[in-house]
């Protein structure tokens, strides 16, 4: 009997082990709710949706490298996003070639849309796309984008578990 109940207990044992070193390794959610602070990082008492997600981009000087993007939600038609050239460059030192972003995306059911955005200055750190993108958000799904600007093109994947429900509460 008393060595029915040891094994027992390691078994147990084991299997806390197994859901520990699983739950250690288990991805993040892709979307995640920011408190924002102002200059003195005290809380505005506002708060903004964000993911970052990664891809690829090309222009003249790279092909297929690195790219990070960030997508900030902070209302109902209110949609950002800050590229990363290598995951470390803000890529906006070639924008003032181009006088538009071209935007292509496919829904999680397939569906593509096409929008253009103007390029508001040399210098832009955030690309404003909008309620456009926000309603392919909402329809959930993995969401692919490729834009393009001058000779650069951009093309990541948006994971979208969890999106509806979290901005469904905050707006």
């Amino acid at each position: 009997m008393l060595l029915g109940r040891l094994n027992e207990k390691v078994a147990f044992t084991i299997l806390l082990l197994f859901f520990y070193i699983v739950s250690m390794f288990a991805e993040e959610p892709a979307w995640k709710v920011v408190d924002l602070v102002d200059e003195f990082d005290d809380p505005t008492g506002s708060k903004c949706l964000v993911a970052l997600v990664s891809g690829k981009f090309s222009n003249s000087f790279a092909s297929n490298s690195k790219l990070d993007v960030y997508i900030f939600v902070d209302g109902v038609d209110e949609c950002y996003f800050l590229f990363y050239e290598y995951g470390i460059s803000n890529a906006n030192a070639r924008w003032f070639y181009s006088d538009f972003f071209s935007f292509t995306v496919k829904d999680g059911e397939g569906v593509k849309s096409s929008f253009y955005r103007e390029v508001s200055g040399y210098g832009t750190r955030f690309v404003s796309v909008g309620a456009n993108f926000l309603s392919i958000l909402e329809k959930g799904g993995l969401v692919q984008v490729s834009v393009k600007v001058g000779s650069t093109s951009y093309r990541f994947d948006v994971d979208t578990s969890g999106f509806v429900e979290l901005f469904s509460a905050m707006f």
